[in-house]
């Protein structure tokens, strides 16, 4: 039922289905599919990879090794995961609500909060599943070089001061940088290979009966928007990372925080809040469909994953959000 997948699969909802489903709900994608062609005898009756997806009583069983049903179904017999090298990080956006604070917080807060570990990481709660190497629900061989200094503008840094500032991790952990080699979790240098779903071909053949203007061609523009994923050091904040989001609703901060000189280079963060740059990319205030479902600019803003899905040149989404889209760019 996509409309209740729809409202399950809120971050906000209760079930805590986005974080527990990450693949039903588009947190993540890949490219592990089970062939819909596959076929295998089970009793003598012919049965598919859809059929043993509904009985995991029957995987262990089904799944082995060289069998139709391991050959054919690759997703439900998790034969894509025996090949990938298992990666385990924290969501180093996403944040954990603390009730005792009633707070929203990120990860890192967390990991610094032993006290805090054993009552947020629990099964039943997201930071389980958000801070999933924090909470111990996975693990991995990717480490920092604790004992490794190198020089960032002819200054001594290791790769803790690295891993809590993003927008210097942007210039230094490239090949050929210490970083790079040294900081290898926090640069994400483990030999992670990124995948991503091609285009479904089937259904919607982004053709509609309303006319809508493109309002992503914009000549000769100059794009301008804060980092969406970049945080920066608050001084005296309760929390020790803080976003643009955080940063546009606070106009005091704003005048203390973007000053020329600021040592977290806020105003080269959040150029758009901080004013170091203005463009003429807006979303316009229109609906466009989203698995049945009226949904608007501001809505998709929030859920990075279904923007990966969308934000996709001649789908309505892109042509009504380019500045959530970053459509201005091209």
């Amino acid at each position: 039922d996509s409309h209740m997948q729809d409202v399950l699969c809120d971050p906000t909802h209760g079930s805590n289905a986005y974080f527990v489903c990450p693949e039903t709900c588009g947190r993540c994608q890949d490219t592990c599919e089970d062939d819909p062609t596959t076929t295998f005898k089970v009793n003598n009756a012919d049965r598919d990879c859809f059929w043993l997806s509904l009985r995991a009583h029957l995987v262990d069983e089904l799944c082995v090794e060289g069998s139709d049903a391991y050959n054919g179904c690759a997703e439900t017999c998790n034969v894509c995961d025996k090949e990938t090298p298992m990666v385990c990080d924290d969501d180093p956006v996403a944040t954990v609500y603390v009730a005792s604070h009633d707070k929203y917080h990120p990860c890192i807060w967390l990991a610094a909060r032993p006290a805090q570990i054993d009552v947020l990481c629990q099964p039943n709660n997201p930071a389980y599943h958000v801070c999933a190497e924090t909470c111990g629900k996975c693990q991995d061989t990717c480490y920092d070089d604790e004992s490794s200094f190198f020089h960032i503008n002819g200054i001594l840094r290791d790769c803790l001061w690295l891993s809590l500032r993003p927008h210097i991790q942007a210039t230094e952990c490239k090949q050929g940088k210490d970083a790079w080699t040294h900081c290898k979790e926090t640069c994400e240098n483990c030999g992670v290979i990124e995948v991503s779903r091609s285009d479904n071909s089937e259904g919607d053949d982004g053709n509609n009966d309303i006319q809508i203007e493109d309002l992503s061609n914009h000549e000769a523009t100059t794009v301008c928007d804060d980092s969406k994923t970049a945080r920066f050091y608050v001084e005296g904040s309760n929390e020790p990372l803080q976003s643009c989001v955080w940063l546009a609703a606070r106009p005091g901060q704003i005048r203390v925080l973007c000053e020329e000189g600021h040592p977290e280079g806020v105003r080269h963060i959040c150029r758009e809040t901080c004013g170091t740059c203005t463009d003429d990319c807006t979303d316009s205030e229109m609906f466009f469909e989203y698995n049945n479902s009226q949904k608007n600019c501001l809505w998709l803003s929030l859920r990075y994953d279904v923007q990966k899905e969308i934000c996709k040149p001649g789908q309505p989404a892109y042509l009504l959000c380019p500045e959530t889209c970053d459509a201005c760019d091209s």
